[in-house]
């Protein structure tokens, strides 16, 4: 009897890893099946703006359907990052120059709200933008040299930041807003940086210029990045610098940089390394010694249709449009075609 009560405990632990190893197999499975290339997936759907208007495709059902009221303008679009949502700014000529309506809407269901801005600096609105499926940033006009932005939540609706200056990062979701901002004070325009409302460094120099900035992903280091032109000359300084920084938002052990005339790029720190990259190279910074070398950016690829999915997008395009120049040979741009994306 005890030989046959160990068989039978074998074949349960035989059945139960039978099951576990079925269901790895349907997790992985799962899991390989919601990352599916654009171009692997047998039909598409898409959002875009043309000709201050918002349009949805759909490939199965071979249409194009414009969103929303017909006799209203729309622009902004942008897509949420899980293609449930999108925003969009609409302005009917009735209205203000200065009254937008930011309009949320279920791609789905259709479903619209909107999102009302009490806030009086966001009134001339420059660009709409996912921070993640929750939030969104909005930002505004106010001069040359001064953005509003505001970071609204779409379920409740409600600001929950805002700062004004020009904005150099958005870090936590949108809890916490990197921004430049000059001071006036006097005779003399000091360029300061932010966190929220919170003045964490003042450059000393009143003609040097805050130009770009960036937090390491610990928030254990900062850099930035000046300008100072002469006036008589009208030649351009960059400088760098680079420093700790504390969870209380004190900075230290400051490194000055010369930035040599020749290189320009943006500022990325790495692994505390400190790098300075344009779209053709990039430049590992040790003090004064700038090192050409490969820095991955940790972009993700841009999923992109497959040409014969584009063709086909073009050709219900020409149907929806029958007596517009519309080709399969034009690029979206040529076709009058913005924020477009495929999902």
């Amino acid at each position: 009897m005890e030989s046959e009560g160990v068989v039978h405990r074998k074949g349960l632990g035989k059945f139960k890893l039978t099951i576990l190893m079925v269901a790895i197999l349907f997790l992985v499975g799962c899991s390989n099946a919601s990352i599916v290339k654009l171009s692997d997936k047998k039909y598409l759907n898409a959002v875009f703006e043309r000709n201050n208007k918002i349009y949805s495709y759909d490939e199965r059902k071979q249409q194009i359907n414009e969103i929303g009221d017909k006799g209203i303008s729309k622009e902004l679009l942008a897509v949420s990052p899980n293609n449930k949502q999108i925003v969009y700014m609409e302005r009917n000529e009735e209205n203000k120059p200065d009254s937008p309506k930011i309009i949320l809407q279920d791609i789905k269901s259709e479903k619209t709200s909107e999102i009302e801005l009490n806030n009086e600096s966001l009134r001339i609105i420059t660009d709409l933008e996912w921070i993640n499926d929750e939030r969104i940033l909005i930002t505004s006009h106010i001069n040359p040299s001064v953005l509003a932005y505001g970071v609204y939540n779409v379920d409740t609706k409600k600001e929950e930041n805002f700062v004004m200056g020009i904005l150099l990062g958005v870090y936590e979701e949108g809890e916490k807003l990197l921004y430049s901002k000059t001071s006036r004070k006097a005779s003399e325009n000091k360029s300061n940086i932010y966190i929220n409302d919170t003045l964490i460094y003042e450059v000393d120099n009143s003609e040097e210029q805050i130009q770009d900035s960036i937090l390491s992903e610990d928030y254990s280091k900062i850099a930035l990045k000046t300008f100072t032109v002469d006036e008589l000359s009208g030649q351009v300084k960059d400088k760098i610098y680079y420093g700790d920084f504390s969870k209380d938002y004190k900075i230290s052990n400051i490194e000055e940089i010369e930035l040599p005339s020749i290189l320009y790029g943006s500022l990325k720190i790495k692994d505390n390394q400190l790098y300075l990259y344009n779209r053709d190279v990039s430049y590992k910074i040790n003090g004064d010694l700038f090192t050409e070398t490969e820095l991955e950016l940790d972009k993700q690829e841009l999923d992109q249709p497959s040409e014969e999915q584009l063709t086909k997008f073009k050709q219900i395009l020409s149907k929806k449009f029958p007596n517009e120049f519309i080709k399969d040979y034009l690029e979206m741009e040529e076709l009058q075609i913005y924020n477009i994306k495929f999902f």
